[in-house]
């Protein structure tokens, strides 16, 4: 619509076999969501590109943040700001939307006859004991509380951005995978570590 080339991509030219993957004891979003953060740093670097923009809103920092206080995953909300410079091998990364919410971002898109995809068409939408469905009981946890308090949303998402800048400032720089060479805060990194997971599959 606007004249940019949609790129596609064979996970499995990467080692990724996506049905043995799927039968991992993890939960299959947990996995996919491994993958896409690993190829979208790998692939737009190796193009040349210097930052990537993603279309997560600011909803979903907050559930982002909610759960990961909630599983005491502190250093992950190093992550959660409009803003992450590159480090290394891990290229910039943009959030435009990072103070949109969920219901103004679905405005806009119709207000501007902007296509999106309403309903899941993940293929592996099956394996429901794997599949985590919180995402949308959250957003209608925040729409409940930004009734309330119509302030809520705004001043939420600026505070994690502050919280999240105290806490990157503390972080060791991430180092390189022994196996693939791409950045990761682990002798080995979680996508290398998933492939081999799923090679013992059958």
């Amino acid at each position: 619509m606007i004249g940019i080339p949609l790129i596609k991509i064979d996970v499995s030219e990467y080692g990724v076999d996506m049905k043995k993957i799927a039968k991992l004891p993890r939960p299959i979003c947990s996995s996919c969501g491994l993958i896409k953060r690993y190829l979208m740093n790998k692939v737009p670097r190796e193009m040349e590109a210097n930052k990537i923009a993603t279309g997560h809103h600011g909803d979903d920092f907050l559930v982002f943040f909610f759960k990961n206080i909630m599983g005491g995953n502190i250093e992950w909300i190093a992550k959660f700001t409009p803003l992450l410079k590159s480090s290394g091998k891990s290229i910039a990364r943009i959030r435009p939307l990072f103070f949109v919410g969920n219901e103004d971002n679905e405005k806009f898109c119709n207000a501007v006859e902007l296509p999106y995809i309403r309903e899941e068409l993940c293929p592996y939408i099956n394996f429901k004991r794997k599949i985590d469905k919180s995402r949308k009981k959250w957003f209608e946890i925040i729409n409940q509380i930004q009734k309330k308090k119509p302030d809520f949303r705004e001043r939420m998402v600026d505070g994690i951005a502050k919280l999240a800048k105290r806490i990157y400032s503390s972080l060791e720089k991430p180092r390189e995978c022994k196996l693939c060479g791409e950045p990761t805060n682990a002798e080995i990194c979680g996508f290398c570590k998933l492939i081999e997971m799923s090679k013992n599959k059958k």
